[in-house]
This record gives structure tokens, sequence and C-alpha cells, in this order.
């Protein structure tokens, strides 16, 4: 638990079986947190929460938790989350009112409702993930504008691989859809979103 507190490092461990969230830090800054395994816990794997900024997640593992395997929310903006493993959760990420985030060469899989779920957020840039077999959408995004969606490996999701409501100038392009009941879906005002495929 970090709160309030910058420039710390969390490297190789292991944070299983908690009553509530493997990690959490709230209202802290330029931490790094790498090669750590949060599973099984019953709430969250790795909360950042409330202006928790400009951190980085590489390489940590976040499978099998009763809630999300990693949330992002509350203003927590410019933070990094690359190479993660976030499996068999009840949904894979989550980013949440929160700006200008990345999620880069992570693998989502098997999560329970959606792979990413992103609302209220803008400016996110997701890129080369492999996100499948999600029971809902392997990317949702809610009321969130400008973001980037590219080279990304979006398969097997129950229903849409990309479901866009209410989201607009996104940018889409080079990614791989193969979703038995609809690769994108989209519902209220979704403008001014570019693609290809």
């Amino acid at each position: 638990w970090l709160q309030n507190s910058n420039s710390n490092s969390l490297s190789n461990n292991v944070v299983n079986n908690n009553i509530t969230a493997g990690i959490w830090t709230g209202s802290s800054s330029d931490n790094y947190f790498d090669t750590n395994i949060c599973d099984n816990n019953q709430g969250h794997g790795i909360v950042l929460n409330s202006n928790a900024l400009n951190n980085t997640l590489s390489g940590n593992t976040t499978n099998s938790n009763g809630e999300i395997g990693v949330v992002v929310q509350s203003q927590a903006s410019g933070n990094t989350i690359s190479g993660h493993t976030a499996n068999n959760n009840s949904s894979g990420i989550r980013i949440l009112n929160s700006n200008s985030n990345s999620l880069t060469n992570s693998t989502l899989t098997g999560n329970l409702n959606n792979g990413l779920w992103v609302e209220s957020a803008s400016d996110t840039t997701i890129t080369g993930n492999t996100i499948t077999e999600s029971q809902n959408a392997g990317i949702l995004l809610i009321s969130s504008n400008g973001n980037t969606v590219s080279g990304n490996d979006i398969n097997g999701h129950t229903f849409w691989g990309i479901f866009l409501s209410n989201s607009s100038n996104q940018t889409i392009y080079n990614n791989k859809f193969n979703n038995p009941s609809g690769n994108a879906g989209f519902e209220g005002s979704c403008a001014n979103n570019t693609w290809n495929t």
C-alpha cells in the first residue's frame, strides 16, 4: 500500500490471496513496479488510484483476481503498463477518469467481462497487445475520446472485438480481429473515428 509516496521500486514480489487488492497506490508518482505477481486476490490485482502519476508497471502478472486485474482511476494519469499479463479476472484492465496512460505489449486473456475497459479517459495509447477470449468485449470504450488503438490482436471474444459507446476521435489501425459475433460495434454518438483494420 503506497499513499503519498514517490520514486519507489517494487520488484519481484508475490502478493497473492489477499482480502482486498494485491498492490494499491494513491497520490503517488514516479514509482516502478516490476515483475510482481498479484494473483487470486479477492479484490483487484493492482490499483493506481487518485492522482497516481507517471508510474511504470513492467512485466507484472495479475491473474484470477475476484475483481479487475489492474485498475487505473480517479485522475491517475501518465502511467505506463507494459509486458503485463492479466488473465481470468472479472475484467483484465480498467482505465477510468484518467488520461494519457498507455498499455503496450501485454496479454489479456479469458477475462469474465472485458479484456480492456476504458471509460471517461482520453489520450490512451493501446498498442501491440494480445486481447483474447473475454466473455464480453475485447476492448470497451465508453465516453472516451482521442485514444489510439493500434497493432493489437483482438480475437475470440463472445461479443465484440471492440465496442465504442459515445466515444469519438479514436484512431484505430493495423489491428487483427477475429470475433464470431462481430469485430466492431457502436452505440450513441461516435463521430470522427479513423479506422483501417
